[in-house]
């Protein structure tokens, strides 16, 4: 993107009046100067944790910058179901976002991962395409006093794998902030339960196996 289309962009936003705007993609090339934004409307921007555990903040897009990690870490079996809330001494784009809305610190132990609520499956949030945003009057009521985030949509090569199925890392990102405003917690059982309702389960199906066979023997 360029800079005369971010200042388009956030000349809409003035418009539209949104509660918040969240660039949820790292900024790679350096962009600016920028109109400013109403001071009424916090802009947040997205930093980036490398393969060798460096922070890789936006580049001078303005300053000063309020940033969060966008990283999506996923389980063993590639499927997204929680995320770190700090990185090092960084926090996440979510938790920032957080606190810029609430105007507090989270409260909730950072050095622990949070698992996600998905809210529904993808297309759960409404979507708009930015150059129909930029250049129509139609969406002012559906944009005020919203959170919006600005980024990629779905595409099969970035889409990411969630208990909810396939869904673009902007819309992951959106549970992940669903999830710390509303402050779900997502309980998983101890591992003596879930060790106890595996063995009832195999042996339910040993059960219904051995009858049916007999059943059918006699």
């Amino acid at each position: 993107w360029y800079t005369e289309f971010y200042n388009k962009l956030l000349k809409r936003f003035n418009r539209t009046q949104p509660q918040l705007v969240i660039f949820a993609q790292r900024h790679e090339q350096a962009v600016g100067p920028l109109l400013p934004l109403d001071p009424e409307i916090p802009l947040l921007f997205s930093s980036s944790i490398d393969s060798e555990g460096r922070v890789l903040p936006p580049l001078n897009l303005s300053s000063p910058l309020r940033y969060g990690f966008n990283n999506l870490f996923l389980d063993s079996d590639n499927v997204f179901r929680s995320t770190p809330l700090t990185f090092s001494s960084e926090k996440s784009l979510a938790v920032i976002a957080y606190e810029t809305l609430k105007g507090t610190p989270y409260l909730t132990d950072l050095m622990s991962s949070s698992r996600i609520f998905f809210k529904g499956p993808q297309n759960t949030y409404p979507q708009i395409d930015l150059f129909d945003f930029i250049n129509s009057d139609n969406f002012s009521d559906l944009i005020r006093n919203k959170i919006i985030l600005v980024g990629k949509d779905s595409s099969s090569f970035s889409d990411v794998d969630t208990p909810m199925g396939k869904m673009s890392g902007l819309e992951v990102q959106a549970n992940i902030l669903n999830t710390l405003l509303n402050q779900i917690t997502i309980q998983t059982l101890p591992n003596f339960w879930r060790q106890a309702i595996t063995l009832l389960s195999f042996s339910l199906t040993l059960f219904l196996i051995f009858y049916f066979t007999l059943s059918l023997g006699s």
